[in-house]
């Protein structure tokens, strides 16, 4: 990660990342804002599509989910630096966490959620939290969910509340520095 930012800083503006969805752009914001680097966004259609921005070196960086990119560092086409959780990537133990790469502050779980209108009652809203979290208990969809390198949290009503509330909070500022705009 030291070269990286290295590189981008004796090449200020000069480098690109690729983003397949807002999200993703925000964390790569934040990447510069950290690092004091000057990197251009160049937007895609989907993770898929950023990697292969990568691959074909339109861009020179990119944060993505796992899926789109495990088979691509596995074969080698793609150099992983580091996953921004705080604990290795089951699926790609060979990556450091940012932490160890030399980036303790820099630290990102991207998750999905589901949501429902704000008038269902809250038994409703337990029963189906408990029983998505008996799916996800699984074994045969705990492994398959695995293999993608996801992990499938089981976050209750309360503790998602909180979640989203710091998300939001952590995220807009993020947005608001890097001008990032709702088209």
């Amino acid at each position: 990660m030291g070269e990286l930012v290295a590189l981008a800083r004796g090449q200020p503006g000069r480098l690109n990342y690729s983003a397949g969805s807002t999200p993703f752009q925000v964390v790569a914001e934040r990447f510069k804002q950290q690092n004091a680097i000057s990197v251009n966004h160049i937007p895609y259609k989907g993770s898929a599509a950023a990697v292969a921005a990568v691959i074909a070196n339109d861009a020179q960086m990119t944060f993505v989910d796992s899926p789109p990119v495990v088979a691509h560092i596995k074969s080698g086409r793609l150099r992983g630096l580091a996953v921004t959780s705080r604990a290795r990537a089951a699926v790609l133990p060979e990556l450091p966490t940012m932490a160890q790469a030399g980036m303790p502050d820099f630290e990102v779980v991207l998750w999905t959620s589901l949501f429902a209108p704000a008038a269902t009652p809250p038994a409703v809203i337990e029963r189906l939290h408990q029983q998505i979290a008996k799916v996800l208990q699984m074994a045969d969809v705990r492994e398959r969910i695995a293999s993608f390198g996801i992990d499938p949290g089981t976050a209750g009503p309360a503790e998602l509340g909180a979640i989203l509330k710091a998300d939001l909070a952590r995220w807009t500022a993020v947005s608001r520095s890097a001008n990032i705009r709702a088209n």
